[in-house]
């Protein structure tokens, strides 16, 4: 289920192209997300699942795919 979440959250208010993607799509290598877009994301995250995420979580590789992102939390 937070898998999904992400996913339509991502898709309805980040996305800014057509591209298609999946969980396992790297977000950033196909312009799914840019940095803004993370922070707009991880602003969601801590307000949806009750988070606060610190500097050592700040990682590209923690954002790369909805995979990555549910693994976070």
């Amino acid at each position: 289920m937070i898998k999904k979440e992400i996913y339509n959250y991502i898709y309805t208010n980040i996305l800014t192209t057509n591209v298609e993607f999946d969980e396992d799509t790297d977000l950033f290598k196909y312009g799914v997300i840019d940095s803004m877009g993370v922070m707009e994301l991880v602003a969601y995250l801590e307000e949806k699942y009750n988070l606060n995420l610190d500097a050592k979580q700040m990682t590209a590789d923690n954002f790369r795919t909805v995979n990555s992102i549910v693994c976070l939390i």
